[in-house]
């Protein structure tokens, strides 16, 4: 999601996830955002972490990456990094979802 500085962006996610929770359309919700006593978001923060919460099961799941630019970055240290998420994260499920379109 794009947008200027404190127009709501990390709000408007939660409450579609919340919303799409209650509405039946997915079963869990990660985040690496920090919800003060909320059970219904997973707070998730490193890349193994969200490896097992992602294949633990057949669950549908959504996982909110806020500040998402902060974390892709050129630095060495986190092209490893960077490259699993891209793999595990964006593309695997966008090939799943192709494949059950055809």
């Amino acid at each position: 999601m794009k947008g200027g500085w404190k127009q709501g962006k990390t709000d408007t996610s939660l409450l579609m996830a919340y919303l799409s929770k209650r509405w039946g359309l997915i079963d869990k919700i990660g985040s690496n955002i920090w919800t003060f006593n909320n059970p219904d978001v997973d707070y998730i923060i490193r890349l193994a972490t969200l490896r097992r919460w992602l294949h633990a099961d057949k669950s549908r799941k959504v996982y909110l990456l806020d500040e998402g630019l902060k974390h892709v970055c050129a630095r060495a240290p986190r092209a490893a990094l960077l490259e699993g998420i891209y793999r595990d994260l964006l593309l695997a499920p966008a090939k799943a979802f192709y494949m059950t379109l055809k």
